[in-house]
């Protein structure tokens, strides 16, 4: 994310911009002078400080808006670093439920008969919460409903066949 930092590139592109920086303010002192001395003696003074003010201001709004477009772009880099590490921490907790549902089934079906493997094994996962209310359901092959712990009613149900249905 943050490479550009230790890329030799990057720091030549900002020692130019800094050189250039440095070589257009003096441009723009010596356009002054030259303007300037143009005017009636009366105006010089005023007329320099107004440029030079306005050399100065224009500078600074330029340094603010680039700092304000910097701060803008880490801003989003950094969400977007915290939005993909909270859906990784979130992927890792939900592998390891399944992982742990996974090998309590398999040792309810190394130990039991089939049927009343598969009865604890649904009556396990209705009961099993995670993170607070989340729940696991499970899906055969042809998109039914073999367990659903939130709507008991769609045991039996296939999903997906009606767009117009929100069952999920």
């Amino acid at each position: 994310m943050l490479e550009w930092i230790a890329d030799p590139s990057a720091w030549v592109a900002l020692a130019t911009l800094t050189l250039l920086e440095i070589v257009l303010g003096i441009d723009n002192i010596i356009f002054i002078s030259i303007l300037v001395g143009r005017l009636p003696e009366a105006q010089r003074q005023k007329a320099r400080i107004l440029g030079l003010g306005l050399a100065m201001g224009t500078r600074i709004l330029l340094l603010l808006s680039l700092a304000l477009v910097g701060f803008i772009a880490l801003l989003l880099i950094s969400a977007s670093a915290l939005h993909r590490n909270l859906m990784s921490e979130r992927e890792a907790r939900l592998q390891a439920v399944l992982d742990l549902a996974l090998s309590r089934i398999q040792a309810m079906a190394a130990t039991l008969p089939p049927e009343q493997a598969k009865a604890q094994a649904k009556a396990m996962l209705d009961s099993m919460r995670f993170d607070g209310d989340n729940y696991l359901f499970v899906l055969d092959e042809d998109r039914r409903v073999v367990v659903h712990p939130a709507k008991p009613e769609l045991v039996g149900q296939q999903m997906g066949n009606n767009p117009a249905e929100s069952h999920w």
